[in-house]
């Protein structure tokens, strides 16, 4: 008896020692665990003074329908919260929506109501956009967005049955950060990196620059070996600064 208390014991201490994201991301999800992640931010920047803004996609997978879903977030970094869209068929079908933001605190809770629980319309199974959050760039910086670990009956999502899961959630990281020119590769510098890089994109059927416009350090509007030839000029032998977009008329 004593030996089956202490198994009990130790059972209840590694429970609150795990941590909690992990325990709760498979709760009450008897399928594939379904997800929400970020997709790429689209930034637009200008300055200095830097400002500009970002769009933050969120996208979920679901492998049943899903009849309200809640989620809040933190984040860090120098964003205002502004606003937020449902789009796509997975979003858009949602007869009720909040999007709540609190600035001073970096807090923010999306929600979608598709109406009674046990009748359409659902969010269908599948994967796609769900929402996009719109941010106001107040400077330049390093931003992170999470789920704010709120008791799990104020995350997640309700079936068609009212039955209450919840998805593994994966944060999202990113730089806020001026272009550099020449950085093809986006690390960061430019270096013989990026001469790796428009060479492997070439001649080689390697990943093309994201965007494309990015690899035209010459400015005359193509991605050719004038790119490559550009920057082994700046960086070997003085030669002229790379270009900011497309200089020919």
């Amino acid at each position: 008896m004593k030996t089956r208390y202490l198994i009990l014991y130790a059972c209840f201490i590694l429970l609150f020692l795990l941590p909690r994201s992990k325990c709760f991301s498979q709760y009450g999800d008897s399928g594939i665990p379904d997800t929400i992640r970020f997709g790429e931010p689209i930034i637009n920047l200008t300055g200095p003074p830097y400002q500009g803004t970002v769009i933050v996609p969120v996208i979920v997978f679901n492998d049943e329908p899903v009849g309200r879903v809640e989620m809040p977030l933190i984040w860090t970094g120098p964003l205002w919260g502004d606003s937020g869209k449902f789009v796509d068929e997975r979003g858009q079908n949602a007869i009720s929506t909040v999007i709540d933001f609190e600035n001073y605190v970096k807090k923010l809770s999306v929600t979608a109501v598709f109406g009674d629980p046990r009748t359409p319309p659902y969010m269908v199974p599948g994967s796609g956009e769900f929402v996009y959050l719109y941010f106001s760039i107040l400077d330049t910086g390093f931003v992170s967005i999470d789920s704010s670990f709120l008791p799990w009956q104020d995350f997640g999502f309700l079936d068609i049955l009212a039955n209450r899961f919840i998805p593994i959630f994966l944060k999202d990281e990113f730089y806020i950060r001026p272009e550099l020119l020449g950085d093809v590769n986006h690390d960061g510098q430019v270096d013989i990196g990026d001469i790796v890089f428009l060479v492997n994109y070439l001649f080689k059927h390697s990943i093309a620059p994201e965007p494309i416009e990015s690899g035209d350090v010459n400015g005359d509007c193509e991605v050719n070996i004038g790119d490559v030839v550009c920057l082994m000029n700046y960086l070997f032998k003085n030669g002229d600064l790379p270009q900011s977009g497309c200089s020919s008329p």
